[in-house]
């Protein structure tokens, strides 16, 4: 990467590393750690930065199909890509075929692999019981039965963890252990008996084992694509150090809500992010990839530098690409270790994977760097030359979930809020109703849905105490508002503007991009009508008297009103907004829904004026740091507002920004813009 106007800051992250402005090699050390919401190297935060590792020869069979030379290419091609970190994830049947046995073959050479690691400056991060990859089910013989719970086989298993741990206990160049690959897959696919408890038992005793003999090493457990019930994050994080989230849009479903490119799909990833960060504890992404199945072969690299980036400035611990390699699509799936029955239809079938697996690689398999190599290269580079330690000094968002932790209804239902707080510019993250609203909340969102009577108190006391709460369809709050069972349903509906508030000016007509139902609301005291929906050219409902009408004002029917509750602020939108954008494919480019989201956001120097745009404002050690990210698939034009005429440095070119505290800005399909900002 070319030297850009942060050269002089460059090693802040990087003399953390083994990676770092030169030096030589440091002695073997337990040198990783967790501090706050990052990883630690040497007690700096870094972010780990990397890929998941897919043999270009053999696949990850390639411990019986042995070439250590392969290998060796492998890893001096990430390397010159500007892989830091790799996540391997050699098959459990290989390293362990008795129950009281590793095989010295396999273990030598794994012991090859991380050795080839080391000398290209690999960072390894080393899963154990690896038995669902990539569509296939591969387990020892001996450990075809209930993973968790049975006696027999977790047995074996703690031999295997006690064995691996023994082996790398106290090498620098492990970066830690994943406990297996998706193994809260392996509870559908073998019909397992399972409940939370008895995963965080089973997950207890697997990191107790790590522990003792391997006493300082960093433990993960990479569950995907989301959480289930019985690999909740609660349960997750009771035991590991950190969390890992990895996400798909195509299997979590957003891609059937927005485009590739587009808004709920690529935040999707933060969204995740979010939700394992209400644990307290790191989360890095350690799975995130896109298939040309799924995606144009050109929107790929700026998918990956998209989401990187946006991880990186969200807070993620790290990001790990999947993949490294393309597979060689004559490769076949050896039936060594293979359970049909419990893999997909095409690997039962045809001892194949899925198509969309063959394309994944950041390089082919010939070693060749792809477009996302290059992509993946200048997102490590600017995150190296930045930084992790910068302060958000964005307002805070919390959008409420329903209490319990089924993630994968919830994303689906809560993603499209989350997106609308985010198209204000606010900094947006989870929060499960219940829990106290925290300090730093500037507003909270309860989207289509009514509160628990423990949700309820929480938030009660949050309003009373001086706090903004947005809620839709249903009231929980607001003695002056009455809502009746009536509604309307409306393709697209005006609202105009009555009264003045966020970012929407008197007057003004918003159109909703859905269908929309509407509910019949009173209101009186001191309770403000700010949206209404006009009568001319409307479906009415039957009512009585105007006057007592439950539409309120009698020049229309209200929809968003704003109410005293305590010492806070109450606004509710009698529509069904976030569930009507939810259930429409890509309602955005006609749709001014964020402005309704803006009457949270309270004045912030800095803001753009795209909802396309996500925005962050950060600062450190006196310097502030604006991002800028195109979360469509178009070109978006905007203006900047930065509250002040400074000095706006590009932090890609190191051409100077403008110098006005207005600046105009164009972004390509994706694109990204950092400015550094220094006061004139």
């Amino acid at each position: 990467m070319a030297a850009g106007p942060l050269q002089h800051v460059g090693c802040l992250l990087l003399a953390a590393t083994t990676w770092a402005c030169g030096g030589g090699p440091v002695p073997d050390e337990p040198a990783w750690g967790v501090r706050g919401r990052h990883l630690t190297l040497d007690g700096k935060p870094v972010f780990l930065s990397g890929v998941n590792y897919v043999p270009s020869r053999g696949w990850l069979t390639h411990l019986d199909a042995w070439d250590a030379d392969a290998v060796d290419r492998d890893f001096e091609a990430l390397q010159r890509v500007g892989v830091k970190a790799i996540r391997y994830l050699p098959l459990w049947h290989q390293l362990q075929p008795t129950p009281q046995r590793a095989d010295p073959t396999a273990l030598a050479r794994l012991d090859k692999v991380i050795e080839l690691a080391e000398r290209h400056g690999l960072f390894v991060q080393l899963g154990i019981l690896n038995s669902w990859m990539s569509g296939g089910t591969f387990l020892p013989s001996w450990a075809n039965g209930n993973l968790f719970k049975d006696p027999a086989i977790v047995a074996g298993e703690l031999s295997l963890v006690r064995d691996i741990a023994q082996r790398y206990a106290g090498r620098r160049i492990l970066q830690g252990y994943d406990i297996g690959n998706e193994l809260n897959v392996l509870e559908g696919r073998m019909n397992l008996d399972l409940d939370s408890s008895a995963v965080e038992e089973w997950q207890a005793q697997i990191v107790d084992s790590i522990r003792r003999h391997a006493p300082r090493s960093l433990i993960v457990n990479g569950v995907g694509t989301g959480y289930t019930e019985s690999f909740n994050i609660n349960s997750i994080a009771q035991s590991t150090d950190y969390m890992a989230a990895h996400s798909y849009p195509y299997f979590h479903g957003t891609s059937r809500l927005d485009p590739w490119l587009g808004q709920r799909t690529t935040y999707s990833t933060n969204y995740i992010i979010s939700w394992a960060e209400m644990t307290g504890k790191p989360v890095l992404m350690q799975e995130l990839g896109a298939s040309q199945q799924w995606v144009h072969p050109g929107n790929v690299p700026k998918y990956l530098r998209l989401t990187f980036l946006s991880n990186w400035l969200e807070g993620a611990a790290g990001y790990l690409w999947w993949c490294s390699h393309d597979i060689d699509p004559s490769f076949a799936v050896p039936d060594e270790g293979l359970y049909k029955e419990y893999s997909t239809a095409r690997v039962q079938q045809e001892n194949k994977f899925s198509e969309l697996n063959y394309d994944m690689g950041i390089l082919d398999y010939d070693n060749l760097p792809k477009p996302a190599a290059e992509a993946f290269e200048h997102a490590t580079g600017i995150v190296e030359e930045l930084g992790v330690d910068w302060t958000n000094r964005l307002p805070v968002c919390y959008v409420l979930a329903p209490e319990g932790f089924d993630y994968e209804s919830t994303m689906i239902q809560l993603i499209t809020p989350f997106v609308l707080a985010k198209q204000v510019h606010m900094d947006v993250k989870l929060l499960i109703e219940g829990a106290a609203v925290p300090h730093d909340a500037a507003a909270l969102v309860i989207a289509g849905f009514r509160l628990s009577p423990d949700g309820r108190g929480q938030v009660e006391r949050y309003l009373s105490a001086g706090g903004t709460v947005y809620q839709s369809y249903f009231a929980d709050f607001g003695d002056s508002l009455t809502v009746a069972d009536e509604e309307i349903a409306l393709d697209h509906p005006r609202l105009v503007v009555t009264r003045r508030a966020g970012a929407m000016e008197l007057e003004q007509q918003l159109v909703v991009g859905a269908r929309l139902r509407v509910r019949a609301v009173s209101a009186s005291g001191n309770t403000e009508t700010i949206l209404s929906m006009p009568k001319q050219g409307q479906v009415r409902l039957e009512r009585k008297e105007p006057d007592t009408s439950p539409f309120g004002a009698r020049d229309g029917q209200g929809v968003l009103f704003r109410t005293r509750h305590g010492s806070g602020v109450y606004y509710y939108l009698a529509a069904d907004l976030e569930q009507a954008l939810g259930d429409t494919f890509d309602p955005w480019k006609d749709d001014d829904s964020d402005l309704i989201y803006s009457v949270l956001r309270p004045q912030h120097p800095v803001d753009v004026s795209s909802k396309h745009l996500e925005l962050h404002h950060k600062s450190r050690n006196g310097e502030e740091l604006v991002a800028l990210l195109n979360h469509s698939p178009g070109f978006v034009e905007a203006m900047l507002h930065l509250g002040r005429r400074v000095r706006a440095v590009d932090a890609f070119t190191g051409q100077v920004q403008g110098g006005d505290a207005e600046t105009a800005v164009r972004l390509e399909p994706a694109g990204v813009k950092l400015l550094l900002l220094r006061t004139r």
